[in-house]
């Protein structure tokens, strides 16, 4: 999916048949906490419970998870800069 943010989620029960996988580009579905992704977004989400079909699309961290996953969310640049910035010190004790 390459629509703007808000609308794959709309548009979730009419679209999600058509596919056998789905990558979200959007960050529709790139938060599974409802309350993280109202503070972050300022809108309500129309699909919460999908939220946790979705899959995190950063292979680095969830190769394997992607593989079997049929719902798939882009992850976005600047979050993946920081997270694969920050990734090496997070198995320092």
């Amino acid at each position: 999916m390459a629509l703007p943010h808000t609308e794959f989620m709309k548009r979730f029960e009419l679209l999600a048949p058509l596919a056998e996988k789905i990558v979200d580009l959007s960050a529709d579905f790139r938060l599974k906490d409802l309350s993280a992704y109202q503070k972050w977004y300022g809108v309500e989400h129309s699909q919460p419970a999908k939220l946790a079909e979705f899959v995190y699309g950063n292979v680095e961290l969830h190769r394997q998870e992607m593989k079997q996953a049929r719902y798939i969310s882009g992850a976005g640049c600047n979050a993946t800069a920081t997270i694969l910035g920050l990734w090496p010190f997070s198995s320092l004790e």
